[in-house]
């Protein structure tokens, strides 16, 4: 939101924008930082190693997680809208999973900033 704290000079990307965003690709999106994705990389890439010819990751490991996470929230989707994947519980990295709803495209995102440059808030504009 543009305020007298966040002016909208503050909010523009490098480029001139005034959002970032993200291409969805099969309708999903998820937060994760750097040693996450390092790490969630290597364990896909091990479990293809492990399996079959024509194995799918999304279909034989994470539409159960994403059943079991949310699938039976009254808001939910049966086969689930959001997931908490665990990629190292030792190390406590995690990768929160969403659908965006409406397949794949492009989904603007909008960041909230504290004093300080603090990133406080992420909003994502689904185009409902």
């Amino acid at each position: 939101a543009i305020t007298e704290e966040a002016p909208l000079d503050k909010l523009l990307t490098k480029q001139g924008k005034a959002h970032e965003g993200f291409h969805a690709d099969a309708g999903l999106g998820c937060f994760m930082d750097a040693a996450t994705h390092r790490r969630y990389l290597k364990q896909v890439d091990d479990w293809y190693w492990e399996q079959p010819k024509g194995a799918n990751y999304f279909q034989q490991v994470l539409a159960g997680e994403f059943e079991t996470y949310s699938g039976s929230h009254p808001y939910s989707h049966a086969y689930g809208d959001w997931n908490n994947h665990v990629v190292d519980v030792t190390q406590g990295l995690n990768v929160m999973m969403f659908s965006t709803g409406w397949g794949h495209g492009y989904y603007p995102a909008y960041w909230g900033y504290a004093d300080g440059e603090e990133a406080v808030e992420l909003t994502i504009d689904f185009q409902i």
